[in-house]
């Protein structure tokens, strides 16, 4: 069993900009306890967060993602009585009515003996969706540690597929529930290119990240495959296909 309903709100921060800082502010008004996961901020931003009485987590090192994460559900297991937390990157706008209908529902969707995470996303996609990224997810305390915390040793990529992963050996499944009011485009990096008259949104990522997407993945498919999770390996593959083909049309274009 949770140790109680107590919820917070998970950021991790990496140069982070004023939404950062708003999405704390609105999810206290609607009752979440703010944790965040400094890898880069600023003096300007830590005194903010201090004066907003942030619980503060990390060495403002960048560990990556899969360590924050892990960091946070070891902090939760040994010295809070905080059940469940939702993560939202630093860049998804969220409403305040959204944080306040998440606050005011999430207990009863924990239901049923099966359900291993929620996931909540104003997209369209399938109910049965195995795999989703982590902005939006809502996670126990108590299935993390039935079943196991995050992997550290993904340090951005992948972070969030394998815990998806993770969910379906141990035959749970994810929540999708829809909501409107979360947004995770419009504060997403990247330009606009003219292609043949056409407007065409591109963002190159480099080639450090390009090799933790592709070496995360390649780990992915090998999990997916030894256990049986075809529809899990044939999405994975078909993710890190469009990954690099899209790296390579956004650098042909810039």
């Amino acid at each position: 069993m949770v140790k109680s309903k107590k919820i917070a709100f998970f950021q991790i921060l990496y140069n982070p900009d004023y939404n950062a800082i708003e999405n704390i502010k609105k999810s206290i008004r609607s009752g979440f306890e703010p944790i965040v996961y400094i890898n880069k901020v600023n003096d300007s931003m830590l005194r903010e967060l201090r004066k907003l009485k942030v619980i503060i987590l990390g060495e403002n090192i960048n560990l990556g993602i899969g360590s924050a994460f892990k960091t946070l559900e070891q902090y939760l297991i040994d010295n809070s009585d905080i059940g469940h937390f939702i993560y939202f990157d630093q860049d998804t706008v969220v409403d305040d009515s959204t944080w306040l209908y998440i606050f005011e529902g999430y207990w009863g969707e924990f239901q049923y003996n099966d359900i291993g995470m929620l996931f909540y996303t104003s997209d369209d996609i399938k109910d049965d969706k195995s795999i989703v990224i982590s902005s939006g997810s809502l996670f126990s305390v108590d299935i993390i540690k039935r079943y196991g915390m995050h992997d550290d040793n993904f340090f951005v990529e992948g972070s969030d597929y394998e815990y998806c992963l993770k969910l379906k050996y141990y035959k749970l499944r994810i929540n999708i529930i829809k909501v409107e009011g979360i947004d995770h485009y419009s504060l997403q990096d990247g330009e606009v290119k003219l292609f043949f008259g056409k407007k065409i949104n591109i963002r190159v990522y480099g080639n450090a990240r390009l090799k933790d997407f592709n070496r995360s993945h390649c780990k992915l498919l090998k999990f997916a495959i030894l256990n049986y999770q075809l529809v899990e390996f044939l999405f994975l593959l078909k993710s890190m296909a469009l990954f690099n083909f899209n790296e390579i049309k956004a650098r042909l274009l810039s």
